[in-house]
């Protein structure tokens, strides 16, 4: 399953997916995993959740996103669920490139039963069709 947090810039939607991802731990039974692409929001997440800094990474494209994906799955099966802040930062996308992205996304959320939650920096009008049923 996959869904997503959208808003203009400055709207709050970091504030939003941390505080999701802090809740989160309450109800999880596996393991939770932040990713975004600064280093600025460690203090703000639990230590029980994993952060990941994609700049430190190298991860800064669609190809590299999902395989590190599927690596981080393949090495810790317990992934009950990913946030993503700023996606379209992360793998340097348009939005409306992204529609394999999130359908590859939605196959591996399948298949793995894990979820992926995201922030996206867009206007509900300039929101491609392919993102209007996973906003949240």
């Amino acid at each position: 399953m996959t869904s997503l947090i959208y808003g203009t810039k400055g709207t709050g939607k970091t504030k939003q997916i941390i505080a999701a991802a802090n809740e989160s731990l309450v109800k999880a039974k596996g393991d939770i995993v932040y990713i975004t692409d600064t280093n600025e929001y460690t203090m703000e997440i639990n230590r029980k959740i994993r952060y990941i800094a994609c700049n430190e990474v190298k991860v800064c494209s669609e190809e590299n996103f999902l395989a590190f994906i599927r690596g981080m799955i393949a090495s810790n099966y317990d992934i009950e669920k990913f946030y993503i802040d700023g996606i379209a930062r992360i793998i340097k996308m348009e939005l409306g490139q992204m529609e394999n992205l999130f359908k590859e996304l939605e196959m591996i959320s399948e298949k793995y039963g894990c979820k992926f939650e995201f922030t996206i920096s867009a206007d509900l009008d300039g929101m491609p069709k392919f993102l209007t049923d996973i906003i949240i």
